[in-house]
């Protein structure tokens, strides 16, 4: 044979096998599609519905779940971070409300549901309750000189027909979810080392769930507090019989 033929041989195979590519990815994706869409016509209410969701539209990533975490300075309080995602993106903390209706959402105060029935429930502005989070990670980063790790955190409300006042950008609904978290980690801030390194060290800090206290054990908690701030008495009125007032102070622990 010539060696055009060859070359024209060559070239066609070159091409089915190119061909056979692309209806492979086009394949991929209609079954990738449909899998959300099955996911996002489930009940959004199951436990872990958050989860499935990016487990099954960014499968590379590491999906931490109920990560329990010490609260500095406090006394065996634990703060749980619902879920954590690992990628080349860097970190980014999910949170998930159930609200629904449209949403009055101010950048700052509280924020208001309007539901179909036309009640309205305020509910405290979910990006301030949750930075108290985003600093407890930071803090683990700090202590392992580990702070060039990108951190993020993103609110999805995942019942069906949100719709929000303000448009903020990391605020989405359980529709959205999916292709704000390919966005993000399209910015490859990590390579996998360091993505597994990062896993390592969030799980190196977690603690196991936390078993919930007996009522005894609440009420000595309790009484041991009010006693440790009661304030001490003086010679005169302890001569004298007579009881201080005790001084209030606050009691409140941050993360």
């Amino acid at each position: 044979m010539k060696w055009w033929t060859w070359l024209a041989h060559g070239v066609i195979i070159c091409a089915a096998v190119c061909f056979l590519i692309v209806v492979l990815i086009a394949v991929y994706r209609l079954v990738h599609r449909s899998d959300l869409q099955k996911l996002l016509q489930s009940d959004r209410s199951k436990p872990g519905f958050i989860r499935a969701l990016l487990q099954t539209a960014c499968p590379g990533m590491c999906l931490l779940r109920n990560m329990y975490y010490p609260v500095s300075g406090s006394d065996g309080q634990f703060a749980k971070i619902p879920l954590i995602a690992v990628g080349q993106g860097g970190v980014c903390l999910v949170f998930s409300s159930a609200q629904a209706g449209k949403i009055d959402n101010p950048f700052h105060g509280d924020w208001i549901a309007y539901w179909e029935d036309e009640s309205a429930h305020v509910f405290p502005n979910p990006f301030d309750e949750n930075r108290k989070y985003v600093r407890l990670i930071e803090r683990i980063f700090q202590t392992e000189s580990f702070e060039n790790v990108p951190l993020h955190q993103v609110m999805v409300f995942t019942e069906k027909g949100v719709r929000f006042r303000h448009r903020m950008e990391n605020l989405v609904t359980a529709e959205r979810l999916p292709d704000w978290m390919h966005d993000l980690h399209k910015n490859r801030f990590l390579s996998t080392r360091e993505v597994r390194r990062t896993e390592k060290l969030l799980e190196k800090y977690a603690h196991p769930r936390p078993e919930l206290p007996s009522l005894y054990e609440i009420k000595k908690r309790k009484k041991h507090a009010k006693h440790r701030r009661r304030p001490k008495e003086s010679a005169k009125t302890a001569a004298s019989g007579s009881e201080a007032e005790p001084q209030s102070g606050e009691n409140g622990q941050t993360i």
